[in-house]
């Protein structure tokens, strides 16, 4: 098995793994995992204002990325 063989077999066990993880976890310990990723992830990112972007095709979306302008 070459190296990138193995790194692809690695990815899917452990993708294997963590699906059986979850869907042994209860819908309560579901719902508890859940909010407490939500909560680490309001801790590092920054809480902003509300916004909307809209686009009347996928490529002013990507005019507009390529003009270097973020998200609000």
């Amino acid at each position: 098995m070459t190296p990138d063989q193995d790194t692809a077999f690695a990815f899917a066990a452990a993708r294997d793994q963590t699906l059986l993880e979850g869907l042994a976890l209860t819908p309560a310990e579901r719902l508890q995992l859940a909010e407490s990723l939500w909560r680490a992830v309001a801790d590092v990112v920054p809480a902003r204002a509300p916004f909307t972007v809209a686009f009347a095709s996928f490529d002013a979306y990507r005019r507009w990325q390529d003009e270097g302008h973020d998200v609000p």
